[in-house]
């Protein structure tokens, strides 16, 4: 889709602009001056993870829970843990498989109480997020 790189770095650089404003500390610094697709960030090593959350049953949600109804909408949001595994369609992982990797990230040991961080965070931004969609009554 022509324009499409400009469109997400616009969207991402505004989400992170706000949630900077917000108290909530990120890796953006600011918008590439010198291209329309890109922006610049804090150099960061990357715990290979991607988190899913959701306050509505969708998705691939529904493939892992059959008993569930689409569209269902949960009280706290869900969060699913998945392992950035390209060749293995990121697999989805529990929180204790994942603190049985025992990654060391900048030297930091990702266990229990820094997978609690990282969760209650998550949490936190997709909260700060969502109630921001909400006020232009997007989900």
């Amino acid at each position: 889709m022509e324009g499409k790189g400009r469109i997400t770095v616009e969207t991402s650089s505004s989400i992170f602009s706000f949630l900077n404003a917000v108290g909530v500390k990120t890796a953006f610094v600011g918008r590439d001056n010198n291209t329309d697709n890109s922006f610049v960030a804090k150099h960061c090593e990357m715990i290979p993870i991607e988190l899913v959350i959701r306050r509505i049953a969708t998705g691939t949600f529904l493939n892992l829970n059959p008993d569930i109804s689409e569209g269902f909408r949960f009280i706290s949001p869900v969060v699913e843990i998945h392992i950035k595994d390209d060749t293995n369609h990121d697999p989805l992982w529990s929180i204790e498989k994942l603190i049985e990797q025992k990654f060391v990230i900048n030297g930091l040991l990702v266990d229990q109480k820094v997978v609690d961080k990282i969760l209650k965070l998550s949490k936190l931004v997709y909260e700060i997020l969502e109630r921001v969609w909400h006020s232009i009554d997007y989900q």
